[in-house]
């Protein structure tokens, strides 16, 4: 499988996991899922390095989303991920 379709993949699958919304004992799992799902893709960005630039449009405004939540494990995700594009996935120049 090439770089673009695993990237398709993931950011399909992120766009779900975090705009998925449920009943309570749902909503736990899916916390974990989101916030799993965001740290995946801070690891994805880090090794991307400046070819995650093509993808900032597209995932930050859900990193952007993931920042203003309730739940303190997705803040920590999110924060993770604008780190990673800030030091190295077209956001440092």
């Amino acid at each position: 499988m090439c770089i673009c379709s695993c990237v398709t993949l993931f950011s399909t699958s992120i766009m779900f996991s975090l705009r998925v919304s449920a009943s309570r004992v749902i909503i736990l799992v899916i916390t974990e899922i989101r916030a799993s799902a965001l740290s995946t893709m801070g690891q994805v960005v880090q090794c991307m390095k400046e070819a995650a630039e093509p993808y900032l449009h597209e995932w930050m405004p859900l990193v952007l989303e993931a920042l203003g939540s309730p739940e303190t494990t997705i803040q920590r995700s999110a924060t993770f991920v604008a780190g990673a594009f800030i030091h190295g996935g077209g956001l440092s120049g």
